[in-house]
């Protein structure tokens, strides 16, 4: 079993170093320490070894992945940024043009994210300009 320390600590990280093999933070935690937010997560990360799981302090969607985002690209940690659970278009958009790499949706949004009149327009458009083609320039 994992034991990853629930803290936003740094007296607490630095004694149970070795023991722990992770750290798991939130907002509440992080204010507790009356630090900046992105200092502190920086010196958090420097600290474990193991994974942190930092919950960012934002509040709407752009916000939080801006936030996330900025403390991976300031402090270059190894590190995967995932903008999980959207539950519309709108925030896998916002997510996309922030620079987000990975978004996990819903099987609904996913299908809106297909849902766009001019996808609809180009299929039809390209298949179109498939069927007029002479047959000796289709490979099939």
């Amino acid at each position: 079993m994992k034991i990853f320390l629930d803290t936003a600590s740094l007296e607490e990280i630095k004694e149970l170093r070795g023991f722990i093999d992770g750290v798991t933070t939130n907002p509440t935690l992080v204010a507790r320490e009356d630090r900046p937010f992105l200092e502190l997560v920086g010196e958090i990360c420097r600290l474990v070894e193991g994974p942190v799981s930092a919950e960012v302090t934002a509040r709407d969607a752009r916000g939080m992945v801006a936030q996330m985002l900025e403390i991976y690209r300031q402090y270059e940690f190894p590190a995967q940024v995932i903008v999980a659970s959207v539950r519309h278009v709108r925030h896998v958009v916002e997510a996309a043009l922030l620079g987000a790499p990975i978004v996990t949706v819903p099987y609904g949004v996913a299908k809106r994210l297909l849902d766009h009149p001019l996808t609809e327009l180009g299929i039809e458009r390209f298949l179109a300009d498939w069927q007029g083609l002479p047959s000796e320039f289709r490979p099939w």
